[in-house]
């Protein structure tokens, strides 16, 4: 794809070791943000000609570092696109969003951050994965907090080695949330809610994002289920155990519209046996889109 002249400088900067510049120039994306006028983003002939043969041939082979001054020192971009197989769309994203990544040392950062995570069972494809979804595990510090996450997500769960990576990659955010953070959710579920230590394994192995929601926003669910609908702890944990996604905004949209649906439509008060039965045994209909049933 073909760069604008702002992304072509911040190249160069990182290359050259110019953090400052990056910052200075405000680099932002092209297509979501205008472009600030006041800023002189123009290159000339042979920064500009030197930087379409890097994108063109260095990223793709480790043998060009020619094309552009200390390249060969600063081999991040060239190890994630080369051995970690980040796609170019992504690279450019990262430097974008997370320039700061292309400052770690591959000797003294990236490689063992990929180290710590393969000591864990995860293979290169899991460590793709993961950091394409979440490129802020490459700055954790590998000797104590990333092994004490991971350690404390598998304890706090009770997940085997396959679960746990299974866990990881569908949910990479984990590594950057807080110990306490996680362990506040999970007390949460378990205490507040009342869900078993193995009910909880099964509700965030078949929905990772529970693990993501904030304590309100679970509570709010939570009410929606016992208060709105009338239903009993147990029947709740038991709608939710039958259909994981059920905790998340779904059953937030169209509350009022669906509580219609029910006396109008199905001629069903709150609270009503009827109800509880048909809820039960179809839990998908506290989430689906009531206006499209009833055209």
């Amino acid at each position: 794809n073909k760069l604008s002249n702002k992304q072509k400088k911040a190249i160069y900067n990182l290359l050259n070791n110019k953090p400052h510049k990056i910052l200075d120039n405000h680099i932002v994306s092209p297509i979501n943000n205008p472009i600030d006028t006041s800023v002189n983003i123009q290159l000339d002939n042979q920064l500009d000609n030197q930087l379409d043969r890097y994108i063109d041939k260095t990223i793709n082979s480790t043998d060009s570092y020619q094309y552009i001054p200390q390249v060969k020192e600063k081999l991040t971009i060239i190890y994630l696109k080369n051995e970690l197989k980040i796609n170019e769309h992504l690279l450019m994203k990262y430097l974008v969003n997370y320039s700061w990544i292309f400052y770690l040392k591959v000797d003294r950062n990236i490689k063992p951050t990929i180290e710590t995570l393969k000591s864990f069972g995860l293979k290169d494809k899991d460590i793709r994965i993961i950091i394409s979804s979440n490129p802020s595990i490459l700055g954790i510090n590998y000797d104590w907090t990333l092994p004490e996450k991971i350690i404390s997500i598998q304890k706090m769960y009770i997940l085997s080695k396959a679960s746990l990576i299974r866990l990881l990659t569908l949910q990479p955010y984990l590594l950057t949330c807080s110990i306490d953070r996680n362990l506040l959710v999970n007390s949460y579920l378990t205490d507040e809610m009342g869900f078993e230590v193995n009910e909880v394994r099964y509700l965030i192995m078949n929905n990772p994002k529970i693990t993501m929601i904030g304590i309100n926003a679970l509570r709010k669910y939570w009410q929606i289920l016992t208060l709105t609908y009338k239903l009993s702890n147990y029947l709740a944990r038991k709608i939710c155990l039958r259909y994981p996604y059920i905790l998340s905004n779904t059953i937030t949209n169209n509350l009022t519209n669906r509580l219609t649906f029910f006396t109008t439509y199905l001629s069903i008060y709150q609270p009503d046996e009827q109800l509880v039965k048909l809820i039960t045994r179809y839990p998908p209909l506290l989430t689906i889109n009531v206006n499209l049933l009833c055209l």
